[in-house]
């Protein structure tokens, strides 16, 4: 059994497209990881500011009588 020119070249081809596909995978994969990760932080900012935005809001309104 002997290796070919042809059959190394296509073996090699292959193995840089698996190669590359598997790379172009875990990116995407990672960025929206990465995007999930941000909305889950925007998210609990927010509800960590709403009750100081609340009492700022009302101690501003009782200021204002």
């Amino acid at each position: 059994m002997s290796v070919t020119q042809d059959g190394f070249e296509r073996a090699a081809v292959t193995g840089l497209v698996v190669f590359t596909a598997s790379v172009g995978v875990l990116s995407l994969v990672g960025l929206l990881l990465l995007l999930a990760q941000l909305v889950a932080d925007t998210a609990a900012a927010i509800a960590a500011a709403g009750p100081a935005g609340i009492g700022l809001t009302i101690a501003l309104r009782k200021g204002g009588k």
